[in-house]
């Protein structure tokens, strides 16, 4: 025990002094980081004053048309009030478009006719689809000024203008909408108020908070402590993923509440429930859980309900879907949550948020192996690691969660095992195979992944004779995957050849593929009452689908890369600014080019950049025969057909294999400069919270 107290008392004393050696060698970056950072939170939380904590009335239609505002058109809304309020949101529609001039809103008290407010907007400044809010010169007491009049104009040419969203039904009890003083009957502005709600000003406060304290120690972590990489990107990973755990919330990261209803089957098992594909109806009660959008709502019932008991209803629901039809394994941390929240006989809410926490222990695991054992890059990859998107779906129910730590883990060893000369340990060996024969089943398209094994240097497996043998175990779960997806097209098409018989068969071939190869997007679609395309047109049709390939790659590029690092969060339904996401474009880039031990060299890199190409176009392929529409409306800038249904998440990992490219030992920056890297995140990813809750509130 003595011993113990003194080991103790000689760490601590270490410990101290390390602080205060790193205290004066860094008293500038840390009083600087400081000043910057209040300000920081005091521009930000001033800018998103007037939305945070905030309930809304009005408009909640979601069967909208658009009313474009030129000059020529002026739109007015009579919205009757029933609470008080200081600031009203507005709908806007730019056509995806490059617009000119300005849109002005002005609010007058109908009674009183005093002016709340009045001002102009340049119309590239407002964001397509999301309410533009604007806060009052003063309250507005509801009793006094019973109705408001929001008028809307503008002085941009027809062609250049942006437009109003409104109803096609009447939404708002009393109001009255006009176009050009022309009465617009059975239709209302998509126009809401916002008024003080106790509740969610407490959920905003409680994210301040601790969004405020786990920042700042993050900050003095690295300043003051700067532990080892693998310690601080998954002490960062940790702090990020509870704050946007709570942010985010239930069902609205993409298909949640579908991979939470496999993973409660798989708890099932866990318990050794004899009806494994039935639960209780308390665990499917969805209520204020709005799939794919970020609502307030969700807020409320998080604070209502997460220390509430658990009340059974004794009635038992199917499951839609079947664990025995899905690859299990890839659920099982989240699984793991929801069987200790039943087993602690937690409620509903908490059952969830526990589950979630499980899928971010599972990742910050994955991030701790990576970074400790990668050679190289050790500071980009904690950095991608930390992205948005991988922040999101670390605290998701899904098992994208599970694709992204387990991508993470595939590249650490491969650089390992390419960099350094000491021979493949035996224990790394298996747990890497045991790593790709897990990640394999989960999206085929990331098999691809464990072929770069091939590219090892023999000496390190031993041999060449080596290196074929355990290279190929190493691949085979990948190549096993690839080949079972294709076996049935391919010897359908064989077939049809054989038997001269290729027209008719081709449809067999194509209905095949499409429901194979749409295991890409973990959905069987023939069902789907949509004329898709199909392998037989690929066939018939090579130019047109290769100019349809090109065309999409050419208008969708930068919407997949900025989606991949966090652009579009929640279901795709919440769009950060652009701002915001050319700041973290930069940061990310500039994380590239930070000093590391080994880079890789020219053909290694045309390597990684081919592997990025195959799975991009391995997915367009797939998204293509199981979900591009034929009949899809031809949007006029893009001139023709895309291929839909490729979301930016699908390219998250491929960041870590795509980003090293750009390390190299001519360009790169000081190791010390990623301190002030990873600070400039700290603060950006505050303000980026603070948008998604403002955000959350008004749409």
């Amino acid at each position: 025990m003595e011993k113990f107290i003194r080991n103790l008392k000689a760490s601590l004393a270490s410990f101290t002094n390390k602080v205060k050696g790193n205290f004066k060698k860094n008293k500038y970056v840390l009083f600087g980081f400081l000043f910057i950072w209040i300000l920081v939170i005091i521009f930000t939380l001033t800018k998103y004053e007037s939305t945070l904590g905030k309930a809304v009335l009005g408009n909640e239609s979601y069967q909208r048309y658009v009313v474009q505002v030129d000059k020529d058109t002026t739109v007015k809304q009579i919205l009757p009030l029933k609470e008080d309020t200081e600031s009203i949101s507005v709908l806007f529609a730019t056509y995806a478009r490059k617009n000119e001039g300005h849109v002005s809103i002005s609010i007058d008290g109908t009674k009183s006719g005093k002016n709340y407010y009045s001002g102009a907007y340049d119309v590239n400044d407002v964001l397509d689809n999301i309410y533009l809010t604007v806060k009052t010169k003063e309250k507005i007491n509801h009793l006094n000024e019973n109705n408001v009049t929001i008028t809307i104009s503008s002085d941009s040419e027809s062609d250049k203008a942006i437009a109003v969203y409104c109803s096609t039904t009447k939404e708002i009890e009393n109001g009255k909408l006009s176009i050009n003083d022309e009465i617009i009957e059975d239709s209302d502005l998509s126009v809401k108020y916002l008024y003080e709600d106790e509740l969610l000003k407490k959920f905003s406060d409680f994210v301040i908070f601790w969004m405020i304290f786990g920042l700042t120690l993050t900050g003095l972590l690295i300043i003051l402590v700067n532990p080892k990489p693998e310690i601080f990107f998954t002490f960062m990973a940790f702090v990020l993923g509870l704050i946007m755990m709570v942010v985010i919330n239930p069902s609205s990261p993409p298909d949640e509440l579908s991979h939470y209803e496999v993973a409660l089957g798989l708890s099932n098992k866990m318990m050794f429930v004899e009806n494994y594909d039935y639960i209780d109806s308390i665990y499917l009660k969805y209520g204020y859980m709005y799939g794919h959008n970020n609502i307030s709502p969700g807020y409320v019932r998080f604070m209502n309900e997460i220390n509430q008991p658990l009340k059974m209803t004794g009635n038992l629901e199917k499951l839609p879907r079947s664990i025995d039809e899905i690859f299990f394994v890839q659920y099982i941390p989240n699984a793991i949550g929801l069987t200790l929240g039943r087993l602690l006989h937690l409620n509903m809410i908490t059952t969830f948020y526990l589950s979630r926490m499980t899928g971010l222990i599972f990742y910050l695991i994955c991030i701790y192996i990576t970074i400790r054992n990668a050679p190289s890059f050790k500071f980009l990859l904690g950095m991608i690691a930390c992205l948005p998107m991988f922040v999101q779906t670390s605290i998701s129910i899904t098992y994208d969660c599970f694709i992204n730590g387990l991508s993470f883990l595939t590249i650490a060893f491969f650089m390992k095992w390419y960099f350094e000369e000491n021979r493949i340990d035996i224990k790394e060996y298996i747990f890497v195979f045991i790593v790709n024969f897990m990640l394999a089943p989960c999206k085929v398209l990331y098999s691809f992944f464990s072929f770069l094994f091939l590219f090892v240097p023999s000496s390190r497996y031993g041999g060449k004779k080596e290196k074929i043998i355990m290279s190929l175990i190493l691949i085979a779960p990948g190549f096993y995957q690839l080949f079972d997806i294709m076996k049935g097209p391919i010897n359908l098409f064989i077939n049809s050849v054989l038997s001269n018989n290729v027209n008719n068969n081709l449809l067999i071939v194509s209905n095949t593929a499409e429901m194979t190869i749409g295991t890409l997007s973990d959905r069987i679609l023939p069902f789907m009452e949509r004329d898709v395309y199909t392998f037989s047109y690929m066939i018939h049709n090579p130019i047109e689908t290769l100019m349809i390939f090109v065309r999409t790659i050419r208008y969708k590029i930068k919407f997949w890369f900025y989606g991949s690092i966090g652009r579009s969060l929640s279901g795709d339904s919440l769009i950060l600014p652009l701002k915001y996401v050319h700041v973290l474009v930069a940061i990310i880039f500039a994380s590239a080019f930070v000093k590391t031990e080994y880079t890789f060299n020219l053909p290694m890199k045309g390597l990684l950049i081919a592997l990025c190409i195959v799975v991009g176009l391995y997915a367009m392929i797939g998204m293509f025969v199981s979900w591009t529409d034929r009949n899809q409306e031809i949007i006029e800038d893009f001139g023709g057909v895309l291929v839909e249904g490729i979301q930016g998440r699908y390219f998250s990992p491929l960041l870590p294999y795509f980003f090293p490219v750009f390390t190299n030992k001519k360009f790169a920056l000081p190791k010390e400069s990623g301190k002030y890297i990873i600070l400039s995140y700290l603060m950006l990813f505050f303000v980026i919270i603070i948008y998604v809750m403002s955000y959350t509130f008004v749409n």
